[in-house]
């Protein structure tokens, strides 16, 4: 695709994406249209791209390891990273595409009635330096300040017709090399992670409600056993029923917080056990291990006015 490319750093500065919805899910789509202060729609989406008017969209580098000695294989995302009970509903539920966005309760109806665990080790750099007892939830936290765009840190790439592609600073240089000091690390049993570039997964799924499209985060969202309440099947039903207004992230069994770089790392839970499915942008992925790391604005999406987030749409009398 385009990050493959030589040419990379100039189409990323000059050919800004405009996305029309024409899935089942059309988060990024979705978020463009929320942020431009519009109902979601395909003619809304035309509309927003017929104003040429452009914003910074962040994109995760993302480096799969199927192990710990092979060379890793790199993907792009610009929407979200999905593993546990999220991506089993959104991988498992494929086969029922002809049913729209219903598909997905569907599933997640079916999968209740055996809710899966899985192991694993997470680690991340929090968002400002933060101790761990102290993680900043969201974008907008008081005091935290907004990364550096990559732009601006990769001044020489600007217009580039000839680049490698982007390097990463953050993340450990391989699968064996152990995260730095200042990373938090969380081994556990997880019921799910949902880790957002953007506002809206689907469009009717407000996963990170203060997310922004170029706001240079990324949003990190799971529920784990020794997290702050074990989740129940109540508690899940609760989960999905508060994700389309954004609800979801009141419950305390949640926990959020933004980072620009983590590391997760897949366990089986015993002998028989499964490593979980893992998605990225809605795609599936198939590692034992993946290093992700954030660069802020490092492509242009079509958005009409982001500070128009969260405002509603004055409908005609």
């Amino acid at each position: 695709g385009l990050m493959g490319r030589r040419d990379w750093p100039r189409c990323a500065r000059h050919l800004p994406l405009g996305v029309i919805p024409g899935g089942s899910g059309n988060g990024m789509a979705k978020s463009l249209t929320f942020a431009s202060g519009l109902p979601h729609s395909v003619c809304a989406a035309a509309v927003v791209v017929a104003k040429m008017k452009t914003v910074p969209l962040d994109v995760s580098v993302v480096d799969l390891f199927k192990s710990k000695d092979a060379p890793p294989e790199r993907v792009y995302s610009v929407l979200s990273l999905e593993w546990g009970m999220i991506a089993d509903v959104d991988i498992g539920s494929e086969a029922m595409r002809w049913a729209g966005s219903a598909r997905f309760m569907v599933q997640f109806l079916k999968n209740l009635a055996n809710p899966r665990k899985y192991g694993a080790r997470l680690s991340f750099l929090p968002a400002g330096g933060a101790p761990a007892d102290k993680l900043p939830t969201s974008s907008s936290s008081p005091g935290l300040q907004a990364p550096r765009n990559y732009w601006d840190l990769h001044p020489e790439l600007v217009d580039s017709a000839d680049a490698d592609p982007p390097a990463c600073h953050l993340v450990p240089p391989d699968a064996c090399t152990e995260p730095g000091k200042e990373w938090v690390t969380i081994e556990d049993r997880f019921t799910n992670m949902w880790n957002c570039n953007v506002a809206w997964m689907a469009e009717d799924a407000h996963v990170a409600p203060h997310s922004q499209p170029g706001d240079g985060w990324l949003q990190l969202q799971y529920i784990r056993d020794n997290g702050p309440q074990r989740i129940n099947r109540r508690g899940m039903v609760s989960y999905v029923l508060g994700v389309e207004k954004g609800a979801h992230i009141k419950l305390k069994c949640v926990e959020t917080t933004p980072t620009l770089a983590y590391r997760l790392e897949l366990k089986q839970l015993d002998e028989g056990g499964k490593p979980g499915i893992v998605a990225i942008d809605g795609e599936l992925v198939e590692c034992s291990m993946l290093q992700m790391e954030h660069m802020r604005g490092l492509l242009r999406a079509f958005c009409v006015s982001p500070a128009a987030a969260g405002k509603k749409t004055k409908k005609k009398k």
